[in-house]
């Protein structure tokens, strides 16, 4: 049976801003009619483009989408400013928790009456009446290491070392938040709470495995159990925490970063689906035959049965669409390609 290997592509705003001029200023995220006639207009593009790699769509439906991305959505719950460039992903001010006393005063934000889940609410309620609730997509979460690191900054890893109880109550704060955010949008648009949560992870990879399973796997595993599963990511090199991530109550699927050791990844996440990361800057700079080489690296790497999706993330304005091409051709002379494809990221990643 030949074997299935998906492929994954996702390319970052700047992608679109270079290549048809798109901007993803404050408008982008305020006004969904400019939102959905803009993403219509990147899916035609994108089909013209790469269409035969299951890329874009030539007659798109008007889908909208809220939200700035996971990760911003909640943590300016907690009053980070929210900011927005024409050819990149909104951010928060980071570091806005510059005391104990910040940390020690946190409360869960209440949805309906905090910013910017109001303004959300408003643009789903407005846009399921002319669309329908089963088009709008509602607003994401994701990493509560990710959104601490926003909000704390590395005096994060200060306080796990020398203050716990800062961390943990961060932590504590930011997990109830996101239960509480994904169970209300879920409600919201689909009458009950929806199996599993992708609950980030990507800055795993600068953690130790002592500071990944006292101050993460506790939360991931709070989150995992309320949702009957998770999905994370490592995007880096985490071939250190692979043992990490077995503590982890049923983990559906883990994205690792470029130089992770697939091989002994199969042998301790036995039955996990992996999605292994390319690296974008490299995609961007080297030649196709180059891009060839790293691909079946990966794949005779991972020369188990087992379903493996091949992830190019955050693709740059600079990325040669021949680069993007030879990914797909070099997966076909493995297997059967599924391919998956995500415009930009919505909090998750690609």
């Amino acid at each position: 049976m030949t074997r299935q290997i998906g492929v994954r592509v996702g390319f970052c705003e700047g992608y679109f801003m270079k290549n048809y001029g798109v901007k993803f200023d404050e408008g982008y995220y305020t006004d969904l009619n400019r939102r959905i006639k803009t993403d219509i207009f990147i899916q035609r593009k994108l089909y013209e483009r790469f269409g035969d790699l299951g890329m874009g769509d030539p007659n798109p439906e008007p889908i909208p989408v809220i939200g700035f991305g996971g990760q911003v959505n909640v943590c300016a719950m907690f009053s980070a400013r929210v900011k927005v460039t024409e050819d990149g992903s909104p951010w928060v001010e980071k570091g806005i928790l510059k005391t104990e006393e910040d940390i020690l005063n946190l409360k869960v934000p209440k949805i309906e009456e905090t910013w910017p889940q109001t303004m959300f609410i408003e643009q789903f309620d407005k846009y399921s009446a002319i669309y329908g609730v089963e088009k709008v997509v509602p607003p994401g979460v994701h990493g509560v290491l990710e959104m601490a690191l926003d909000l704390r900054k590395e005096e994060l890893f200060v306080d796990m070392r020398l203050r716990p109880y800062l961390a943990k109550k961060l932590l504590d704060t930011l997990t109830q938040t996101v239960i509480n955010v994904r169970t209300f949008w879920d409600k919201k648009k689909f009458g009950r709470v929806q199996n599993s949560i992708f609950a980030g992870g990507c800055s795993s990879t600068i953690c130790s495995p002592q500071v990944y399973e006292e101050f993460l796997v506790p939360y991931y595993n709070i989150l995992s159990d309320k949702f009957g599963g998770c999905h994370l990511c490592s995007c880096g090199k985490s071939s250190h925490l692979l043992e990490s991530f077995t503590r982890i109550n049923n983990l559906r699927s883990l994205h690792l970063g470029r130089g992770t050791n697939l091989k002994k990844a199969r042998k301790v996440l036995n039955g996990i689906e992996l999605k292994a990361r390319i690296d974008p800057g490299r995609i961007a700079s080297v030649t196709p035959e180059q891009v060839r080489k790293d691909v079946i690296k990966l794949l005779e790497e991972d020369d188990s049965r087992d379903k493996l999706t091949v992830v190019l993330a955050n693709a740059s304005a600079d990325t040669p669409d021949e680069n993007v091409r030879m990914i797909f051709d070099t997966v076909k002379e493995y297997g059967s390609v599924v391919s998956d494809f995500c415009r930009i990221r919505y909090g998750g990643g690609a």
